[in-house]
């Protein structure tokens, strides 16, 4: 199993009205996957089909 699928991941937004910091686990966070699309201006399946998408993180979950 793939280290990266058992870690909590953490992403930051600097929103209007501050940083806000989310926990993430399983993939599972709807209002994340809406933040990055509007960041971004694009849609994704799932916050694991962006990170999958991303080169790096690619390379993680997939050894």
């Amino acid at each position: 199993m793939n280290t990266l699928q058992r870690m909590e991941l953490f992403f930051l937004f600097h929103l209007e009205d501050g940083i806000k910091r989310y926990e993430v686990y399983d993939y599972d966070k709807e209002e994340v996957l809406m933040l990055c699309e509007k960041l971004c201006e694009c849609a994704f399946e799932s916050l694991r089909q962006m990170l999958v998408g991303n080169h790096y993180y690619k390379s993680v979950l997939e050894d």
